[in-house]
C-alpha cells in the first residue's frame, strides 16, 4: 500500500469516526490540506515518536481549546498526505457537499512550491475559499508554515512570497486568517519534526493560532441573531 493511499484511508477513517458525533455538535469544522493538516507523523504510531493517536496534529488541541471556551464544536480532519492545491481544487466541492460543515479551515501549498509559482498556488487556494463562501460556509485561511527541510531548493523563499498573497486574499475576502508562518518561524528549529512538518509542540502552536480567528467567527455567528433582534 502506498503512503498516499494509506493517508487517504486514514483520513476516511477519521471522517467516519467523526460522523457518529455529528448531531451532537452545534458547529462542524472541517480542516482541509496536506500532510501538515493530516498531522504527520503523529496520525498513527511510529516507533520512537512518543505518541499514540489521536494526540498528533492540531485538530484535537483546537477542539479542546474551543470546547474549553464554551463552543460546541467537532473538528474533523480531511488532510491528505502529499496533496497539492490542485488536489484541493479537485476535491473540495464534493467534500463539502458530503460533509456540510459550518467552518472550513484551509491550509495547503507546501507540496506545490517546489514546482509551481506562488501565483498558481494563490489561484488554487482562492478557488477553495470562494467555493466555501458560495455555500454559505465560513472559510478560515492558514498561511504556509516555514520550511528548513528543502534548504537546497530554498523553499522558504516561495513560501514567504505565497504567504504575502494569502494574507491579501484573506483581507480581500474579509475572512479569518491564522498566520502559522509568523507564529512558528521565530522558533522553528524547536517546533519542527524534521524541518518540514511541525512536532507536537509545533502542532500545539498551530492549534492556538487557529483558535482566535475560529473563536471570533463562532462568536460573530452566534451573536448575529441577537443583533438582528436589536435592529428590528
Amino acid at each position: 500500500m502506498t503512503r498516499s493511499l494509506t493517508a487517504l484511508l486514514f483520513a476516511g477513517l477519521l471522517a467516519l469516526g467523526a460522523v457518529r458525533d455529528t448531531e451532537a455538535a452545534q458547529f462542524l469544522i472541517d480542516t482541509i490540506g496536506d500532510s501538515i493538516t493530516s498531522g504527520y507523523p503523529y496520525y498513527w504510531p511510529i516507533e520512537g515518536n512518543g505518541c499514540t493517536p489521536p494526540c498528533g496534529g492540531y485538530q484535537p488541541k483546537l477542539q479542546s481549546l474551543l470546547l474549553a471556551a464554551g463552543k460546541d464544536v467537532l473538528v474533523r480532519n480531511y488532510g491528505v498526505r502529499g496533496a497539492s492545491t490542485a488536489d484541493g481544487v479537485a476535491r473540495i466541492d464534493a467534500l463539502l457537499d458530503a460533509t456540510t460543515p459550518q467552518f472550513v479551515l484551509i491550509m495547503e501549498g507546501t507540496n506545490d512550491l517546489l514546482f509551481l509559482s506562488p501565483n498558481t498556488v494563490y489561484r488554487n487556494i482562492a478557488y477553495m475559499v470562494d467555493a466555501t463562501l458560495a455555500r454559505g460556509e465560513v472559510p478560515v485561511l492558514g498561511t504556509i508554515p516555514p520550511d528548513s527541510y528543502n534548504a537546497v531548493q530554498n523553499l522558504n523563499k516561495p513560501i514567504v512570497e505565497t504567504n504575502v498573497l494569502l494574507r491579501q486574499l484573506a483581507r480581500d475576502r474579509g475572512i479569518g486568517l491564522a498566520d502559522h508562518y509568523a507564529a512558528l518561524v521565530g522558533n522553528w528549529s524547536n517546533l519542527t519534526y524534521e524541518g518540514l512538518h511541525p512536532n507536537l509542540a509545533g502542532y500545539e502552536v498551530m492549534a492556538r493560532t487557529w483558535f482566535t480567528p475560529v473563536h471570533d467567527r463562532i462568536n460573530a455567528m452566534t451573536s448575529l441573531p441577537w443583533l438582528m433582534l436589536l435592529l428590528d
